[in-house]
């Protein structure tokens, strides 16, 4: 007979701490490519943990930031990988029927999930720069502040497939 499936299970989430450090190492990475962003740090669930916003970015930037983090865990890939699977599986309206079906989501890249051992721990969403330079800022904090080890999901670099 099997064993029974447990009630509860443990589970790693990123720390208040973790947030401010990813913050922090996107903020230089964004100054060093001279760019002013925003950028949001949202735990397992998509619960925002930080939002920061760099002197001169734009007023929507905060807002979009979090979308792309919070699709970024929800999707578990980074955002612009999503959007490219939703347009290769729907169509060229897969993107906009889904972002208008999933309140929250945002398919623009600089999304990208925070994974460790395999789990998604929470995102990390840039917003100010052209996708892929958000998602550049996005992917180096990670990279900064957890390491090698963390990957920032995707198939393109041994992530994790969405949920």
């Amino acid at each position: 007979m099997t064993e029974p499936t447990p009630l509860v299970r443990p589970v790693a989430r990123l720390t208040g701490a973790a947030a401010l450090a990813l913050i922090h190492a996107a903020e230089r990475d964004a100054a060093a490519r001279g760019l002013r962003v925003a950028i949001a740090v949202v735990g397992d669930t998509g619960q925002e943990i930080a939002t920061y916003c760099m002197d001169g970015s734009g007023p929507q930037a905060a807002r979009v930031a979090r979308k792309k983090a919070y699709s970024a865990v929800a999707y578990g890939m980074p955002t612009d990988e999503f959007h490219e699977q939703t347009h290769e599986r729907f169509g060229p309206d897969g993107a906009a029927m889904l972002t208008a079906a999933v309140e929250g989501t945002m398919l623009l890249g600089g999304g990208v999930p925070v994974v460790v051992d395999g789990s998604v721990l929470g995102a990390v969403g840039v917003s100010g720069g052209r996708g892929e330079q958000d998602r550049a800022i996005a992917s180096a904090a990670i990279h900064e502040v957890l390491g090698a080890s963390a990957g920032a999901g995707g198939a393109s670099d041994g992530g994790h497939p969405p949920r």
